[in-house]
């Protein structure tokens, strides 16, 4: 769980810096450790075992969440909240909206809906009573978090009885059959601590993509020339920036990030978040193919790399050799003066 620890720091660390105002509502907390005879007492109203990674996530950080529970978010659910809405569900005079009938992975995502989504229902005809038995039984929800479409979808996260992790995503406009792909092939999955990193890793990325509508160009082309020091002018880590941009420019949600750390080491992202700051990018093609991005050193020298969609190593080997460049822009102005579309962070 140490690595895990440190992908909560980090996420935290990067709330902090570019949404000083709104921090408390995002950042990731640990609370409510939960004795070991609480977690079986669920186990056995829920009819399953719970793996021994999630009890001892249980057990040592207790339930992880943030404040906001609407866009970027995360959370794994309270244990005394799932045994009450388990209780619940056998009293017949309980609010059906507030009773959680199973653990399994179609019955939490009514729960969430008040236990309302009747495409999960046999009588939709998405899905037979024996397949919705199957995935319930087998597939075991314990949290979800959401991205930027607020309480519209979640992804679910659940485990097999094989203690393999894995989350589905779920619109409230759009039906998916996915999880029907569990009942012929199951899930290869990965470990509890993998899946909340990547996740975690993921809405942080998020973040920083979301920060960037929050000025206008000329708001940042002023404040170099006048030599002001806000957050806002410091830029964004180079790295974090791209990642960031991929995610806002659906080339592909996610996946940018983990390619790039296949590329680059952990040491050399540090590095080139703190000596690299990026403020923007341009991509005029649709759709997008290719990515300008515009950084300046920490001695306010002015540049830009371009990435080609698909082609990671070489944007990462550029990387690697930024303190190598010497082609720098006089000024921000004459680095952007051909650049009439691009995005600021």
């Amino acid at each position: 769980m140490n690595t895990l620890e440190a992908t909560i720091l980090q996420y935290n660390k990067t709330v902090e810096e570019i949404y000083p105002a709104y921090a408390s509502s995002y950042f990731l907390e640990k609370e409510a450790i939960v004795p070991a005879e609480e977690v079986q007492k669920l186990e056995q109203l829920a009819g399953c075992s719970f793996p021994d990674d999630l009890k001892e996530l249980y057990e040592q950080f207790g339930v992880i969440r943030t404040e906001n529970d609407e866009s970027l978010s995360i959370l794994t659910h309270k244990v005394p909240d799932l045994i009450k809405g388990l209780e619940q569900a056998k009293d017949p005079e309980a609010w059906k909206h507030r009773k959680i009938f199973s653990l399994g992975i179609i019955d939490m995502i009514k729960a969430a809906w008040g236990n309302d989504r009747q495409e999960y229902d046999p009588e939709s005809g998405n899905f037979t009573q024996a397949e919705i038995d199957f995935l319930n039984q087998n597939y075991i929800c314990f949290g979800h978090y959401r991205t930027f479409y607020g309480f519209e979808s979640a992804d679910y996260l659940y485990f097999d009885q094989d203690g393999n992790y894995g989350s589905f995503h779920y619109h409230q406009d759009e039906l998916r059959t996915d999880l029907k792909t569990l009942l012929a092939h199951g899930i290869t999955g990965s470990s509890l601590s993998d899946l909340l990193e990547n996740k975690i890793e993921f809405l942080r990325i998020g973040m920083i993509a979301m920060r960037m509508e929050a000025y206008e160009a000329s708001e940042i082309i002023e404040g170099f020339n006048r030599e002001w020091e806000p957050d806002v002018i410091k830029g964004i880590g180079i790295v974090d920036l791209i990642m960031a941009s991929m995610v806002k420019s659906y080339f592909s949600v996610g996946s940018p990030i983990f390619d790039m750390a296949s590329h680059l080491s952990q040491d050399e992202i540090q590095e080139l978040n703190e000596n690299y700051k990026s403020f923007g990018w341009q991509n005029k093609e649709a759709p997008v193919s290719s990515i300008t991005y515009f950084y300046h050193d920490k001695n306010n020298q002015f540049s830009s790399i371009n990435y080609q969609k698909n082609d990671m190593e070489t944007l990462c080997a550029t990387l690697k050799n930024l303190s190598k460049k010497t082609d720098t822009a006089a000024s921000v102005d004459k680095l952007l003066e051909k650049s009439t579309d691009w995005f600021m962070a």
